[in-house]
């Protein structure tokens, strides 16, 4: 028990969240270290109470905060608030924080039970994000004032031919600007305009111009498109062209002007990376919370339940009962470890502090390590558990990584086979073919299979995405958050290596992961 509060402990300082307990009777507040350390407080230094809290709430939040908290008491209603605090040193940081009231018989709040979460970090790159986006709004404006863009040489005028490949008859001096070619090597023919265009928007391009042809149009755009200058770099382009015609409405030539932009997709391809990690990290700190907040906490009021039943009534149990609480309490404290472990091990893992060592592994000897941990978990269901991977069979790993892979895939197949099932683990070597090169890479196969109740093909596609919540119970009730695969997923490319999933729903699952053979 005070492993898994240490454990606890340090999962709320990795999270950067800390839990509070207010005894509204008698005004006294709890808060955990984690608070502390997110208030830059020290504990003697406190006086814990709920107008100290306010104190520490940014001025213009105060009113809005308490209120909320007031609302909350009169409603009977958890609530949910993001705002702002004002640490000693003047330093402003941004917090959410949850809460729910206990009440009596008699409706009157006793207590208040709560968390709070330092989110400074994403509300920063959420700032930054709009300042971002006001850049680019600034930028697009601009780009729409051809005086400027002419200044600066970005907008190249053209005149092509209505035939094959749109000869050049005319260009502006400044091509060789954007294109690096000089007017000569477009009007001699020397360069082909429709060579330049990139093979994946080349046949778009030649689209629009005919269907331009086609509707009688006297001028058109082209959505952006990409040529490859003399230098060999991707260019993005705007092209507005306007339709000439002879006396007969033939279509002689058209004459516009194309305009670089390729800072604007620059900046918008950055944008778009830009909310994919912020979109991604508050999924990560979402699915933190979540785990933090009910599937760490349920096991603990479990076990301090069971545990007080034991010393409250210890000598009335017959040592069967004992017996009973006590393997309750076990398997309980064992299944607490193991997700604690893997969330210390995902939070390191994305922050980039885990220490990652290949080196040549004995794959056989860490199999046997590891089903030799899980075999009462097996044994539990009258599981059997078959080993065959061969003994001589070594890989290039990280030990510590490869045993987390490992123990997560088999307690899943164990997890999702019924009683007097099978689970074996088995390998195979594998050559794939270097596409840019003729090197051969030899990999070694992996694959944990069970006779298990398998996986609709729906969820095979959510199971390593942290977005996606694909929580199933096992066959005996067994409970999970998902988080055991995606943590395999992460381990099992830092080695270069991939992992799939073969399953249908009655026929079991194989989980197949790859790495280097030595």
């Amino acid at each position: 028990m005070e492993n898994g509060n240490k454990r606890y402990k340090e999962a709320e300082k990795i999270a950067q969240l800390g839990h509070w307990d207010l005894d509204i009777v008698n005004n006294k507040l709890y808060w955990s270290d984690q608070i502390y350390r997110i208030f830059e407080l020290e504990p003697q230094k406190f006086g814990a109470s709920y107008e100290a809290f306010l104190e520490n709430i940014h001025p213009d939040d105060r009113d809005r905060v308490n209120e909320a908290y007031t609302n909350s008491l009169k409603n009977k209603t958890p609530y949910e608030i993001e705002h702002r605090i004002l640490l000693k040193n003047g330093k402003l940081k941004y917090v959410t924080e949850k809460c729910r009231t206990e009440y009596d018989k008699t409706g009157k709040p006793v207590r208040s039970i709560g968390m709070v979460m330092d989110i400074t970090e994403r509300k920063n790159a959420e700032l930054a994000l709009k300042e971002s986006e006001k850049q680019l709004m600034l930028a697009n404006k601009n780009l729409l004032d051809e005086r400027t863009i002419f200044m600066k040489g970005n907008v190249v005028v053209f005149k092509w031919q209505n035939s094959e490949g749109w000869p050049v008859e005319y260009v502006s001096q400044n091509v060789v600007n954007v294109f690096g070619y000089t007017p000569d090597d477009f009007i001699e023919g020397k360069v082909k305009y429709a060579d330049l265009i990139h093979k994946e928007d080349i046949e778009r391009v030649a689209r629009e111009v005919k269907k331009a042809g086609n509707n009688s149009l006297d001028s058109f755009h082209h959505k952006e498109y990409r040529i490859t200058n003399k230098a060999g770099d991707l260019v993005w382009l705007y092209d507005f062209t306007t339709v000439l015609r002879n006396k007969k409405n033939e279509i002689t030539h058209f004459y516009g002007y194309v305009m670089n932009v390729s800072d604007r997709k620059n900046a918008e391809e950055a944008l778009k990376e830009s909310e994919s990690n912020l979109r991604e990290s508050n999924q990560m700190k979402d699915k933190f919370f979540s785990i933090i907040g009910h599937d760490l906490r349920s096991p603990f009021n479990t076990m301090l339940g069971f545990s007080s039943l034991l010393v409250d009534n210890f000598d009335k149990y017959d040592v069967q009962k004992q017996k009973k609480f006590l393997s309750i309490l076990n398997k309980d404290i064992q299944n607490t470890y193991k997700l604690v472990e893997n969330l210390l091990l995902w939070s390191r893992s994305e922050q980039g502090i885990i220490d990652f060592k290949p080196e040549k592994e004995n794959l056989y000897l860490l199999s046997v390590e590891t089903l030799s941990l899980l075999k009462r978990s097996a044994a539990d269901k009258s599981i059997k558990l078959i080993n065959r991977i061969p003994e001589d069979v070594s890989v290039l790993a990280d030990k510590d990584m490869l045993l987390t892979v490992l123990r997560n895939l088999i307690s899943n197949a164990i997890k999702f086979t019924s009683k007097h099932g099978t689970v074996e683990i088995g390998c195979q070597h594998v050559e794939t073919k270097d596409l840019t090169s003729v090197q051969t890479n030899k990999f070694l196969e992996i694959t944990v299979k069970d006779s298990g109740v398998g996986i609709a093909k729906g969820k095979i596609a959510k199971l390593f995405k942290i977005s996606e919540d694909v929580l199933t119970k096992g066959t005996e009730d067994e409970t999970g958050t998902g988080l055991g695969l995606i943590l395999c997923k992460q381990f099992v490319e830092k080695h270069g290596g991939k992992i799939r999933v073969l399953s249908e729903v009655g026929s079991g699952s194989e989980f197949i992961f790859t790495l280097k053979s030595v």
